[in-house]
Parts: structure tokens; C-alpha cells; sequence
């Protein structure tokens, strides 16, 4: 089992939650490390920390550093390849899953033979958020559902970082992306290859994040400034799932609306009024609607082509898709 978790700025918490992570790990496993990645950190967590496992003799938990900051998603990457274990889990350093999380998503790929990968979704339980702002409950649920209109696998939680992998799929994948939009294309990119996700229920609870002293307007002003990047990312990921779908929608939609200002312009010309305003509209509802419907076919071809590309990561092809190594060690 290896654990990685990113962190960025946790000097507050980064001790205590490392420690009852490693302790918990020692508990339910007989072979793990865990995994911290200082994602440029400009606090002094990385030196708190590494003077912590010094002392306390915390030698299975190894730290990766960089600077400057450059995002989750880079951060995992580096945490993944470092990873030495047959299941690697990603999850939020400062335990807001629960320290059993690990423990639970590796009994959920074990109890399920055709599973890949295990996410861990607060959107399958009415107690999936503890002390989240409503606002951001109210993003995540409403932002996967409409995500999950055009990712196929049945998933609840696409844009989650807590999720549990086997290393031998997950290893020689190469990912792009450095921000939060890497849950995205980790889970484009593995159903398109016929990876099968599991989903287990589970609650995430910022009571940590909240009594942690941090800047009290340091993760707000970070959403807004990155708001508008993460979502173009994020819709250029799920326009790439299902172009059809997702171009298809609009070009009909502005075909519709063209239909209905061409009815308007031949109403006018039927009763004498002016109908070239009316003329013009629907001739350009109409191109655009050609227009998405030519980006639903690029958007398809891109995609073929990029999972042909994707596959030639794995030596063997079939066996990829059918069957990955089983984990050599069981639970405590």
C-alpha cells in the first residue's frame, strides 16, 4: 500500500495528521508507506514536518518537494510515480476522509474482481459533507451531476482526489494536467481504455481545515482566482468524453432557435412586415449549428485517436483491459 497526499501550507496540521495516518496505515497494513508531496509550500510545513519524522523515527513516511507551487495535480503525479507499492491511494493530507478511507477503499477492490480503481463519493450518502460552506456542497454535487450526463461509468464523484489505484494501471499512464482538472482526465482517460471504477460512500469533513490557523481568506480567494481556469478545463474534458452529446446538445439548440426565427421571417413576409432582421438571425443560428455539429465530429476523432495513443502506454493491450496485477498483501 502507498499512500500519497499533497500538501500545500499545512504547518498547522501536517504533523498530527501524518502521524494518525502512519499509525492507522501500521494498523491495517503489513507493507506501506506514505507518501507527502510539499507542493512549494512558502509556510514552514516541509520543515516542520521532516524535523517531526526526525525525531518520532517515522521512517516510512518519505517526503517530495519543489518549488514553486505548481498544483494538486502535479503534486499527485510525482507522489504516483514515486510510488513503490502494488495499490497506491491518493488522499488529502489532513484526514478530512477519515483515517479509515484507505483501509476501505483497498477492501473495495478486493471484494470487487472486475474493479480498477475505487473512488470514495460523498455524493452516495445523504452525511457526505461535514462542515463543507454550502457553497462548495452545492458546486460539487450539482458540478459532478452535470459532469456525469457526459462521462460514462456510472460515477458520482469525478472531480474527488481520494481514489485508489492499482499501480501497475495507473503507473504507465502519462497525465498532462497540473491543476484540479487531473481527477478529470485520470477518469477520462481510464474508462476510455475499459477500466472499470468501484464507488464507495464516504464523508468528507472540513472540521480539520476549519480550527487549522490558517489566513482566514486564504482558500476563498484562491477558488475565485482559479475558478474561471478550473471550469474551461473542466468542460474541455467532458467535451472530449462525449462530443456528441455535449456539441450535439448546443447545435441543436441554435438549430431550433433558428427554425423559430426563420417561422418569424416568412410570417413577416406573409403579412407585409419586415422580415430580413428576422432572415439574418436564422442564417446565423443555422451556421453555428453546422459549426458544432463539425466540432462534435473533430471532438470524436480527436478522442479515438488519443485512445489508440493511450494505449500504447501498456505493452500488452488486451491484457490491460481485462485484468490487472491482484495486490500480494493482505489487510491486517
Amino acid at each position: 500500500m502507498s499512500v500519497v497526499c499533497p500538501f500545500y501550507n499545512e504547518s498547522a496540521i501536517i504533523c498530527a495528521a501524518a502521524e494518525q495516518m502512519a499509525k492507522r496505515l501500521e494498523s491495517d497494513f503489513e507493507d506501506w508507506e506514505l507518501i507527502l508531496v510539499n507542493d512549494g509550500s512558502t509556510d514552514d510545513s516541509l520543515e516542520v514536518i521532516r524535523r517531526y519524522c526526525d525525531e518520532h523515527g517515522l521512517d516510512r513516511i518519505s517526503i517530495i518537494s519543489y518549488m514553486p507551487n505548481r498544483g494538486r495535480g502535479h503534486a499527485l503525479r510525482q507522489g504516483i510515480q514515486t510510488a513503490t507499492r502494488s495499490i497506491i491511494v491518493t488522499t488529502e493530507v489532513d484526514l478530512s476522509w477519515g483515517d479509515d478511507i484507505v483501509a476501505r477503499l483497498f477492501d473495495a477492490l478486493g471484494e470487487n474482481e472486475n474493479a480498477h480503481f475505487a473512488i470514495a463519493s460523498p455524493q452516495l450518502t445523504r452525511q457526505g459533507y461535514h462542515e463543507v460552506p454550502l457553497s462548495r456542497r452545492l458546486v460539487s454535487r450539482w458540478g459532478n451531476r452535470l459532469i456525469g450526463l457526459f462521462f460514462r461509468g456510472g460515477v458520482t464523484m469525478h472531480t474527488g482526489m481520494t481514489r485508489a489505484y492499482h499501480s501497475d494501471m495507473i503507473k504507465p499512464m502519462e497525465f498532462r494536467s497540473n491543476g484540479k482538472e487531473f481527477h478529470l482526465e485520470v477518469l477520462l482517460k481510464l474508462l476510455a481504455l475499459g477500466f472499470e471504477p468501484v464507488e464507495i460512500p464516504a464523508t468528507i469533513s472540513w472540521s480539520a481545515r476549519n480550527r487549522a490557523e490558517r489566513p482566514a481568506l486564504r482558500r476563498s480567494q484562491i477558488f475565485n482566482r482559479r475558478m474561471l481556469g478550473t471550469i474551461s478545463s473542466h468542460l474541455l474534458f467532458v467535451a472530449l468524453a462525449r462530443p456528441m452529446a455535449y456539441f450535439g446538445v448546443i447545435s441543436a439548440i441554435t438549430v431550433v432557435a433558428g427554425s423559430g426565427f426563420a417561422a418569424a421571417a416568412v410570417w413577416n413576409l406573409i403579412t407585409g412586415g419586415v422580415s430580413a432582421f428576422f432572415t439574418l438571425i436564422a442564417l446565423i443560428l443555422f451556421l453555428f449549428g453546422v459549426l458544432f455539429m463539425g466540432f462534435a465530429v473533430v471532438f470524436t476523432q480527436l478522442r479515438e485517436i488519443s485512445r489508440e495513443n493511450w494505449l500504447d502506454y501498456y505493452p500488452d493491450h488486451t491484457a490491460v483491459r481485462t485484468k490487472v496485477t491482484r495486490y500480494g498483501a493482505e489487510r491486517k
